[in-house]
């Protein structure tokens, strides 16, 4: 398997999530399955522009930190996420972008925090703006899971 780590909060470069993610996905798909973590401590990270696009198969996307957190077993209220990811798109007000978009099978997000900062509702056609889209096969990618 192989392990990507994000080790840079901008929208692109080195060592960026978007870099990551092109890294993972465009691996061979003999050297997956491919685990993507973040450096700990390294705050929230904005993505602006174009949306996520994660299009291959057999790929992880963590932010648990060392020592678990997010714990799955504790109330929301009470659960610490050590990985932000602050969506910024440049249409704040665009309805069914799908900012960050599952197309692959087997694709697993585990504890992230996903926020995106949305228009004003007057200025959204049908008020409907997603976050993250999954159109991989029917119950292929998930949230949750383990690798």
């Amino acid at each position: 398997r192989s392990v990507y780590t994000v080790t840079n909060t901008d929208n692109g470069g080195t060592n960026s999530l978007r870099n990551r993610l092109a890294a993972a996905t465009g691996a061979l798909a003999s050297t997956r399955p491919a685990l993507i973590r973040f450096q700990p401590g390294l705050g929230e990270i904005r993505i602006t522009g174009d949306p996520l696009i994660v299009d291959a198969s057999n790929i992880v996307i963590d932010g648990t930190d060392a020592t678990g957190q997010p714990s799955a077993v504790e109330a929301f209220a009470a659960r610490q996420y050590p990985t932000r990811i602050h969506i910024d798109p440049s249409n704040k007000a665009a309805a069914n972008t799908g900012n960050f978009r599952i197309t692959a099978p087997d694709v697993v997000l585990r504890g992230l925090e996903i926020r995106r900062t949305l228009g004003t509702d007057a200025n959204v056609a049908g008020k409907d703006q997603d976050l993250v889209v999954f159109t991989a096969p029917s119950s292929a990618a998930h949230t949750g899971g383990s690798m």
